[in-house]
């Protein structure tokens, strides 16, 4: 599929929203309704929780869902304004559309930081998240330039899946939450576009060794989002115990089994195996493909 940085621009001015106006009925969301579909946590695998006990463990992820966008997007947003600087000297349409880009990520950190605030008032407990963030991103950071937009473009594609998929067409969902992701939703779309003429012009320079590095470095981040993940759960499991009490050790490792596997599939496999992101891949990183397939049926055998 064709893009272009002026239809991205013109498709992005139509989609822009206000903070204020997502956030304005936040504190009204209903604790008494699930806020994820069951699709994306997998909480209605734990057959020892009531509904009750399922609903707590499907805001905790919730409240973690988000959390984790804004941890990812501390990486996407100085990734982006950096390549930015770099279209300043060349293409007006490409340095307008990254700077939209650039904007539209820290709105959506914004977002998620007031949403959390609020989620813990109504929530009535602490729910953490991995960190510290500034560590995670300059890790991503550090890996060659290819592989961070590779990573991009997987998150960016798995937000699409997840809205389109499962979250869209869900009425279990409180509708002010489902207005959130809605609204994230729409601007990374745009931001997917982007990303894939990035990684176009990226390439063209780049020899096969170093396409194969990128992908070797791809893997890696991913690695890294593995074991940040496992610890997730592990938040989580604590989160939950001190809103609803504490498990008993076959619980919590049945938990542990469960949650694990959810996120994996939801955060990973999912980004690694989205068409898109894997047409790019066959494009321009021979064998690149066929290697993060056999990855990703491995993270959730």
């Amino acid at each position: 599929m064709r893009y272009s940085y002026a239809s991205i621009i013109q498709d992005a001015q139509k989609a822009r929203w206000k903070i204020d106006d997502v956030l304005a009925s936040v504190h009204d969301i209903d604790f008494g309704r699930m806020l994820l579909p069951d699709a994306l946590v997998r909480v209605d695998q734990l057959s020892f929780l009531g509904p009750d006990q399922r609903r707590c463990a499907n805001q905790v992820r919730a409240h973690a869902y988000l959390q984790l966008f804004a941890l990812v997007e501390r990486f996407i947003l100085p990734f982006v304004m950096m390549h930015a600087g770099s279209a300043l000297h060349s293409s007006s349409e490409e340095l307008l559309a990254l700077m939209q880009f650039g904007e539209e990520e820290a709105k959506h950190i914004t977002l998620f930081e007031r949403f959390s605030e609020a989620f813990e008032f109504g929530f009535g407990s602490v729910c953490e998240i991995i960190g510290p963030a500034d560590e995670i991103a300059g890790t991503v950071l550090a890996e060659p330039p290819l592989a961070v937009a590779l990573i991009t473009l997987h998150i960016e594609w798995m937000t699409q899946e997840h809205y389109l998929r499962s979250v869209r067409g869900d009425p279990s969902m409180d509708p002010r939450f489902k207005e959130l992701l809605r609204a994230h939703w729409v601007e990374e779309a745009q931001h997917a576009r982007l990303d894939t003429l990035l990684i176009n012009r990226m390439v063209s320079d780049r020899s096969q060794r170093e396409r194969d590095q990128a992908i070797a470095a791809y893997l890696r981040i991913i690695e890294t989002f593995r074991r940040g993940l496992r610890s997730q759960v592990e938040l989580d499991l604590e989160a939950y115990s001190r809103a609803a009490g504490s498990l008993e050790d076959a619980h919590r490792d049945e938990w542990r089994a469960c949650q694990r596997a959810a996120y994996n599939e939801a955060f990973l496999s999912v980004g690694m195996t989205h068409p898109r992101v894997l047409a790019v891949l066959d494009q321009h990183f021979p064998g690149g493909a066929s290697r993060v397939r056999k990855r990703a049926a491995e993270l959730v055998g």
